[in-house]
């Protein structure tokens, strides 16, 4: 008994000075921790920008700031493992969107598009302008002071801008194939330069290695010829994403190809925004998809997939085009033009979008030249007949007038399909958030968070919002190998989210994409506190 009575007094004696020692301490909470075990009250506390305390007490006072939490839920700091910020952080409106929504960290240099390493090879000094050009529309301007012609270079200037949200990076394969032998078709890049580039970046801290399989110039190279170029990931436990070969009607053997680069590379593979294309593979295709993967996960295969909360994507305009003919500056020539109309007309080997949706639901998101602002949120089928031009012709004349830097909005899936893959337990959410340039194009850049909170769980009640914040903390954190930050645990990073379930509220439409969110008052980032206006 007086054992009993010691050890009890020496534990309230280790909490007292632990509540002694904390900078800040959040009392009242509804604690969700991250792990999707049910949230209930109590209170967290924080020392030296980690959590030294989360759980249920009673009252604790002993703190140098306190916050009362009572009517909010605290989660773990948001991440999404797929966005493009990689020239917006270096702007001074970036984080404003993030914050708003509970990011807290965010990785960029998916699709196998990274802003780094860029330079000019001596062997091939005219392709750095062609990477450069090519990313625009994805990434936005980047300022030329940025460090760009290396990884390390790169990532030492992102840690001068690293402030509410933390951004972290993958290596674009394409990127470094790029650089090595450009965007024509047939080009092959020197192995032992994509080598010596990947094993760099790597090296200087980048996460893993993203493929965008579905873009020029992976998608020129075979499965066999990807492997030969990522043999320095090989075996390393670092993840491979990859935006897939084909989302549209080869989607299914799109997941193949996957599972087959995961088994050979003895690493994780996460497929980046599972969905499926058209409606003639709409209900048919994502179930077989969702079947093959959990079938290699049992297989004891790492192969999983992320999805984004939305039936309508974003990404480059040219992507509407068979790859091998997406080069704006030959449009002007009837033989291309002609080309171009046969295979949307009939091709099925590419990601043919106007055929499979029409020119009516692909929408116009921005440009960079000033004079073609007036068609921002047109579709290109509302353009066309505002220029008295035939679809096709108006869609070419854009892409050359705005040197292939214009981005889209692409009504391309069904909420039935995107109930499906999202209902998947190790479906990690994202937002796949571009920045081409000044403002939003897509809501799922402010609101992505607060859709999948708000309307998935707390209204279609699709999962618990404690399985909802799983989803975008230590799932996510799990799949990049984030190991401090995901959980509400002692010795984790202070990222903490503090919401209101019943007052979120995703603003941003497509009409108005720049609308933030409501609903989140608090965030903090490695214990600092920062407050959004509600």
């Amino acid at each position: 008994m007086l054992i009993c009575i010691a050890f009890l007094l020496i534990e309230a004696y280790t909490e007292d000075r632990l509540e002694a020692r904390m900078d800040v301490l959040i009392k009242n909470a509804v604690i969700a921790d991250g792990t999707s075990t049910p949230a209930f009250p109590g209170n967290i506390g924080i020392k030296d920008g980690r959590i030294c305390f989360a759980g249920r007490v009673s009252e604790q006072t002993a703190a140098t700031h306190i916050l009362d939490a009572k009517g909010l839920w605290a989660a773990p700091g948001f991440i999404d493992i797929h966005r493009h910020p990689d020239g917006a952080v270096f702007r001074p409106e970036f984080g404003k969107a993030e914050q708003a929504q509970g990011l807290t960290t965010v990785i960029g240099g998916n699709c196998g598009m990274s802003a780094a390493p860029v330079f000019a090879p001596d062997f091939c000094p005219n392709h750095k302008k062609e990477v450069e050009a090519y990313q625009q529309s994805v990434l936005g301007p980047i300022a030329p002071s940025v460090p760009r012609h290396s990884m390390a270079a790169y990532l030492k200037a992102l840690e001068k801008h690293n402030g509410t949200v933390e951004v972290k990076m993958l290596c674009g394969l394409g990127t470094l194939l790029a650089l090595g032998g450009g965007y024509t078709p047939g080009a092959q890049a020197n192995i032992s330069f994509v080598h010596r580039l990947m094993e760099e970046s790597l090296q200087a801290g980048a996460l893993g290695v993203s493929m965008g399989i579905g873009y020029a110039p992976e998608f020129y190279y075979s499965t066999e010829a990807l492997l030969t170029y990522l043999a320095p990931i090989a075996g390393t436990g670092l993840p491979v994403t990859i935006h897939m070969r084909q989302e549209a009607d080869g989607m299914v053997d799109g997941v193949k190809e996957a599972i087959a680069l995961c088994r050979a590379l003895h690493t994780p593979v996460e497929i980046s925004h599972l969905k499926a294309i058209g409606q003639a593979n709409w209900r048919k295709a994502m179930p077989q998809a969702l079947t093959l993967l959990r079938k290699a996960r049992e297989e004891g295969l790492p192969i999983y997939q992320d999805a984004y909360p939305y039936t309508a994507g974003s990404t480059q305009l040219l992507h509407v085009l068979p790859p091998e003919l997406a080069d704006w500056r030959q449009f002007s020539q009837p033989s291309v033009r002609a080309a171009i109309a046969r295979r949307i007309e009939t091709g099925k080997d590419f990601e043919n979008i106007l055929r499979l949706c029409g020119y009516e639901n692909v929408y116009i998101g921005a440009t960079v030249e000033p004079e073609l602002t007036l068609y921002k949120g047109m579709s290109l089928l509302h353009g066309a007949e505002k220029t008295n031009m035939e679809p096709l012709d108006f869609l070419l004349w854009l892409l050359e007038a705005d040197q292939g830097r214009t981005s889209m909005i692409d009504y391309i899936a069904c909420e039935e399909d995107l109930e499906l893959v999202l209902q998947d337990p190790e479906t990690v959410c994202i937002s796949d958030a571009i920045y081409p340039g000044k403002g939003c194009t897509h809501p799922r850049a402010t609101g992505m968070t607060i859709r999948v909170l708000a309307h998935y769980a707390r209204d279609r009640k699709l999962f618990s919002l404690e399985e909802a914040i799983r989803r975008l903390t230590s799932l996510p954190a799990k799949r990049m190998g984030l190991r401090d930050r995901g959980l509400l645990h002692p010795g984790y990073l202070a990222d903490i989210v503090l919401f209101d379930p019943e007052k979120l509220q995703e603003r941003g439409t497509y009409a108005q994409p720049d609308l933030l969110p409501l609903g989140i008052p608090y965030v903090y980032k490695s214990g600092v506190l920062y407050k959004n206006p509600q």
